[in-house]
């Protein structure tokens, strides 16, 4: 059943729109919900003043630039994505560089408040008192947890679901089977490897 299938796909960084990927932007989420996804990942970041926006990093955002930004523009958004320290008021300059706008909070709540059955997967933050305070819908949120510390952090809030994002370490492994952890998230790549299973 194809409406089964949908239910269980997972638009990652917003899902694809036309031939991008990862581009974590409003345009994305929304041609995503037109063709019935309904689980929305967005690889959040907070701004230095408090804001968050969707990112995953400067090489994807680098793909959908457009032609009307100078070298040096392009240069000075690079350093501030790469070093993580750019505000609100940035990337809402920076967006006028792109095909497709990166999406923030007001876009994410605005959104989720119009659809109600969508779920929204957190990636690239661990802080759960600003995803608790900052979205309207924690009951329709899966965060994506990394390291043991953030694991027992993430117990004070109530999230849909929490996923443990693992390194298939011994340590990790350790924990996983100790507190009998049965959400894992892990890279695909670490899965070709036999022994890591």
């Amino acid at each position: 059943d194809i409406n089964f299938v949908k239910k269980k796909l997972i638009a990652h960084a917003g899902g694809k729109i036309d031939n991008y990927i990862y581009t974590n932007s409003y345009q994305a989420v929304l041609n995503s919900i037109k063709n019935d996804i309904k689980i929305i990942e967005i690889d959040l970041r907070l701004t230095s003043d408090d804001v968050f926006v969707g990112i995953h990093s400067w090489d994807d955002i680098e793909k959908i630039l457009n032609n009307k930004i100078s070298s040096s523009e392009k240069k000075y958004f690079e350093k501030k994505i790469i070093n993580n320290n750019f505000s609100y008021q940035e990337i809402n300059k920076l967006n006028f560089f792109l095909k497709y706008k990166i999406i923030d909070e007001f876009d994410i709540n605005q959104i989720f408040k119009n659809n109600p059955d969508l779920i929204l997967v957190t990636d690239k933050t661990n802080d759960f008192k600003k995803i608790n305070m900052k979205f309207d819908f924690n009951d329709r949120i899966i965060v994506e947890i990394f390291g043991p510390i953030n694991f027992f952090k993430s117990l004070f809030y109530k999230f849909k679901k929490k996923v443990f994002a693992s390194d298939l370490s011994f340590v990790h492994k350790l924990f996983i089977n100790i507190f009998g952890i049965s959400s894992i998230s892990v890279d695909y790549n670490l899965l070709q490897n036999d022994d890591n299973v």
